[in-house]
């Protein structure tokens, strides 16, 4: 019998509580080492290229989509006066509002 044949038996021996515990302690061991994966990954240089393109990478977990990276898009710097002739402020801007009327008498 395998090691991995082992565990097996064991862990379909396992309280529900035990049971519990052991997924909650595999999800954290899974999602460090895939998180140790991807620091490895970006420190040796394999994910430079991914973002040579204008492309949007979807990141999976076996078959499952996990993380979506897309490039940063530069925002286009303001132009002062860029509106001018757009915008018109009526004479009566300041002038006070009908609705009103009871509350500034």
């Amino acid at each position: 019998m395998s090691k991995v044949e082992k565990l097996e038996k064991q862990i379909e021996s396992l309280s529900p509580e035990d049971l519990s515990k052991l997924r909650a302690w595999f999800f954290e061991l899974d999602a460090r080492l895939w998180d140790q994966q991807i620091e490895a990954d970006a420190k040796a240089g394999k994910l430079d290229g991914l973002f040579a393109e204008d492309a949007e990478v979807i990141l999976t977990k076996g078959d499952r989509p996990v993380a979506r990276l897309v490039p940063i898009q530069d925002k286009p710097r303001r132009q002062f006066g860029s509106a001018k002739g757009l915008i018109t402020i009526a004479e009566d801007f300041d002038a006070p509002l009908e609705d009103f009327k009871e509350f500034t008498s």
